[in-house]
């Protein structure tokens, strides 16, 4: 118990400097201005839609992780808007993490003090803490808790299945209590499975961990309890019964995802399965750079920042490769050497296989993050605490026992590197502007790091800066769409339309097909006055996304100002079909706009239906509450007018 309390102490130490951390990045979509994260009413859509369709950005990711929004929900219904609660999850979620760990390693080796070596660094890792740090990356550690809680079940069903076999001189009644208990271990094993699938994609890799884990620690029962050599296809067959259920709930997964994604897609440059494959070649290149890549900076945590420019290799004869094959090759014969070793093994393989679905052979969005290491870092870690531990009993034997000594102040020293590099690094993540700007003191030509500094400055209303920013990201890479949109925006903040234009136009050469461009360069129109030009962008948006209820919203907007008032109210009416039905729930806009028409046309009752239906979406509208109390007022209701107006001017 009392290591248990030395990790989690360790846990809180290395991760005190986070709790005054501001929501950064893709925190800010994600929790701050994300609707479906603050209702219940949300919770089922988080199983049939992707990610980002359901935040303020509106996009497709390709990411599903039903049960990481439901933390949030939770997360948000607890602590509201204040980060130090998501912080302290996050803490919580390591620290569990690293508990699990240091159980399951008892569980392989007996020895506690690799299981203890290795739970300590993977608790100061510093190349993995983005994912501890980074309240939206929380998905990594609540999905390997599952992953390991997974395999300690598994673990302890085939410990007490083991042992239910050999009492079976137990009266009848005990045994099948007895068993009934076993079953349950493996059928919370198999959940568990499904909940790291579902809060991460990462996990998809568990059910060839496990497979691994019963080689290497689950006695054959072929023999009882003893490990005959036996053939592995044969091993296999035997064993693949008890694995089943796992690669059962990995297809269900798989299938919900892809429904709720809209079917199968490989995200990135290959969008076709025939041109995957074609470009198998020069990704199986780039996974040898990501693999070195992740390997020194796990060793050498150096140079560790939020973005990387990190390009795919050139061809065989890239140094990168070159590089990174004599590594990988060092590494493989290193581990043929001491492959009798379970916990050397093991942990390699776990590393290699865990990075696998970051590895690009199957193309991603992001090339190298550092939170891609997080689940993967677990195995390095076995690796570490394993060498760590060996070389400490090695010098235990020796005569001058300096060796020992010596193993024990390494240890310490590296700890120690790592647990300062950690909790500087989380210093940096403080605000938007100071993460931005330690990226950019690394990669001072990163594209995406300047985006983001002219998105912190712009949300601290700094538009100056964050059109400099914007400019620069430009500058850097000029077919990166977002600094583009962001630029215009920033413009049309600053009510400098032409310049605003200027840039929507240039974003639309790059995504024609946006509609989220077509639909801003409708407001610029409408701002320089050209309704006509207005209708036809905001109709492009439409053909462009059918399901982009603000463009319908937009068009009842201008139409309501040329004063076609049937046409407007059958746009707000659409956008109110759409808005109720899409993954956002009810959206209080449209109705306060049909409210308006309907006060415009003298429909003062029909006006106060729709009102009252936004206000009941938004009770504190005050646009909603506002023309409600016009609709009484004008219908001569003056007592329910004065009510609402008292209500403006006390809000609850």
């Amino acid at each position: 118990m009392k290591y248990i309390i030395i990790l989690i102490a360790i846990s809180f130490v290395v991760y005190s400097g986070i709790f005054q951390n501001e929501f950064v990045w893709d925190d800010i979509d994600q929790i701050v201005r994300n609707d479906a994260i603050k209702d219940w009413g949300y919770a089922p859509k988080y199983f049939t839609t992707d990610l980002w369709k359901l935040t303020a950005r509106k996009g497709s990711s390709g990411y599903y992780r039903p049960f990481f929004l439901l933390t949030l929900l939770a997360e948000y219904k607890i602590f509201g808007l204040q980060t130090w609660g998501y912080h302290l999850v996050s803490v919580l979620l390591h620290a569990a993490s690293a508990v699990l760990l240091y159980l399951l390693l008892l569980t392989c080796f007996k020895e506690r003090w690799i299981a203890f070596c290795s739970s300590v660094f993977f608790i100061v890792c510093s190349v993995s803490s983005e994912a501890v740090v980074f309240i939206s990356a929380q998905c990594h550690p609540l999905g390997l808790m599952f992953f390991l809680l997974t395999i300690i079940l598994f673990a302890k069903y085939n410990r007490m299945h083991e042992l239910d076999d050999s009492q079976n001189s137990q009266p009848c009644v005990a045994r099948r209590a007895r068993c009934d208990r076993v079953h349950l271990y493996y059928l919370a094993s198999v959940l568990s499975c499904l909940f790291a699938l579902f809060s991460k994609e990462m996990t998809i890799t568990l059910p060839a961990i496990l497979l691994l884990y019963d080689y290497f620690f689950i006695p054959s029962r072929a023999g009882a309890g003893a490990e005959p050599k036996e053939n592995i296809l044969r091993w296999a067959g035997r064993r693949l019964k008890y694995h089943l259920p796992y690669i059962a709930v990995t297809i269900v997964y798989l299938v919900l995802r892809f429904s709720a994604m809209g079917g199968v897609r490989i995200t990135g440059a290959g969008a076709s399965v025939a041109r995957f494959i074609s470009e198998l070649y020069p990704r199986v290149l780039t996974a040898v750079t990501v693999y070195t890549h992740y390997i020194t900076k796990l060793i050498f945590p150096t140079g560790l920042s939020t973005v990387y420019n990190f390009e795919a290799p050139k061809g065989l004869a890239d140094l990168k490769v070159i590089a990174s094959m004599v590594i990988l090759l060092v590494i493989i014969f290193l581990l043929v050497r001491g492959r009798k070793e379970k916990a050397l093994l093991f942990g390699a393989l776990w590393f290699f296989i865990a990075l696998l679905p970051a590895s690009n052979i199957i193309p991603i969005p992001v090339m190298v993050a550092d939170r891609y290491a997080y689940i993967p870092s677990a195995g390095f870690c076995i690796v570490a605490g394993f060498l760590i531990s060996r070389f400490y009993k090695w010098g235990a034997v020796r005569p001058s026992r300096v060796l020992k000594t010596s193993v024990l102040f390494i240890y310490i020293a590296l700890i120690l590197f790592q647990g300062v590099g950690t909790f500087r690094k989380n210093s940096t993540w403080k605000t938007a502007e100071s993460l931005w700007i330690r990226t950019l003191s690394i990669f001072p030509s990163s594209a995406v790091a300047w985006n983001n500094l002219g998105s912190a400055y712009s949300d601290k209303g700094m538009l100056d800066e964050a059109t400099d920013a914007y400019k620069k990201a430009i500058h850097y890479n000029p077919n990166f769409i977002e600094p583009y949109t962001n630029l215009a925006n920033a413009y049309s903040q600053k009510g400098i339309v032409d310049e605003a234009f200027e840039y929507y136009a240039a974003a639309l050469k790059l995504k024609p097909d946006s509609a989220n461009i077509h639909n801003n360069l409708g407001l610029i129109y409408e701002q320089k006055g050209d309704p006509a030009r207005a209708i036809e962008e905001y109709k492009q948006a439409i053909d462009a996304e059918p399901s982009y209820w603000q463009a319908y919203n937009n068009l009842g907007k201008v139409y309501a100002l040329m004063k076609k008032y049937n046409e407007a109210a059958d746009w707000f009416k659409k956008a109110i079909g759409i808005a109720t039905g899409g993954p956002h729930g009810n959206i209080s806009e449209p109705y306060i706009n049909l409210g308006g028409v309907y006060i415009e046309t003298k429909q003062y009752d029909k006006a106060i239906i729709e009102l009252q239906k936004a206000i009941e979406i938004d009770p504190n509208s005050r646009e909603g509450l506002t023309n409600i109390g016009i609709a009484y007022l004008r219908k001569g209701d003056k007592s329910k007018a004065t009510e609402i107006f008292n209500r403006l001017q006390n809000p609850q």
